[in-house]
């Protein structure tokens, strides 16, 4: 699968690679914002471990019983934090994509 993106994404035409740029973009973009609203939501957790968050639909779906599990911190961080230390070089890549840059082969 790998290897038919990075054939996809190093063809030579530019409509192509804008637009595998363009969903980079938003991806990480959504995905960093969603990093923010987890992080903050961890902080929260932080000081009071039984409040209510905001993606708290009902007993059933419930992301505060997720987020208080040993995984949401498996390196002793809330995993949101990781996030937001890697999705800003996600956005970066893609801002660059779409500005014309041409990365080496072995970068792709």
């Amino acid at each position: 699968m790998f290897d038919m993106l990075r054939k996809w994404l190093s063809n030579k035409d530019s409509k192509r690679r804008q637009f595998a740029a363009l969903a980079l973009l938003l991806g990480s973009g959504l995905g960093l914002l969603a990093s923010f609203v987890l992080s903050i939501e961890a902080l929260t957790l932080a000081k009071n471990s039984h409040a209510a968050l905001n993606c708290d639909l009902n007993s059933v779906i419930s992301c505060s019983a997720v987020a208080n599990h040993w995984s949401a911190t498996l390196l002793g961080f809330p995993n949101s934090f990781i996030g937001m230390m890697t999705l800003p070089v996600m956005v970066t890549i893609a801002v660059a994509l779409l500005a014309g840059a041409k990365f080496p082969k072995w970068f792709m």
